[in-house]
């Protein structure tokens, strides 16, 4: 399952799927999966917020629904129909990006548009590991990426340790 969400992860040996399958996706909300569906399924290399959709006027003539109004639609939430992209210029601390060459869910083209509308110098590093898909970079139990994350780390949290 992991394949087709992610990409292969030949870095985790097949035993440790069997533990992985025992828990996995436990620790992901339902609407943080169905917010990645949204963002995929509109095609476009954005990051916007999760969409309550646009079931609106029920709310108006008294239906009632598990969720609040404030949660039922867009127009109730964020005061328009379609819901607002993050607006990554706002970010001020320093961005290291860690990519696997195959890693189907980060494409090197989602990540070259996130990383354009970030400020400049706000992009500190940027690794890109081979055979190293999304989920290994939880999974791998011998991350390649290991030293680098705890050289950034002490490098930008000095004192801290």
């Amino acid at each position: 399952m992991n394949g087709m969400f992610y990409g292969p992860s030949v870095s985790v040996p097949t035993a440790d799927f069997i533990l992985i399958a025992k828990t996995w996706p436990s620790s992901v909300a339902t609407r943080n999966l169905e917010h990645w569906a949204q963002m995929h399924q509109d095609g476009k290399l954005r990051l916007q917020k999760y969409s309550f959709g646009n079931n609106c006027i029920n709310l108006l003539l008294g239906a009632t629904f598990p969720r609040s109004f404030y949660e039922s639609c867009n127009m109730a939430r964020y005061g328009s129909e379609t819901p607002p992209e993050y607006d990554l210029s706002r970010i001020i601390a320093p961005q290291a990006f860690f990519l696997g060459s195959i890693d189907i869910m980060s494409t090197p083209e989602d990540v070259a548009e996130q990383q354009r509308r970030l400020r400049p110098g706000v992009i500190v590093a940027q690794y890109i590991y081979k055979r190293l898909s999304h989920m290994d970079f939880v999974w791998d139990r011998n991350a390649q990426y290991k030293r680098e994350m705890v050289d950034l780390i002490y490098r930008f949290s000095p004192g801290t340790f």
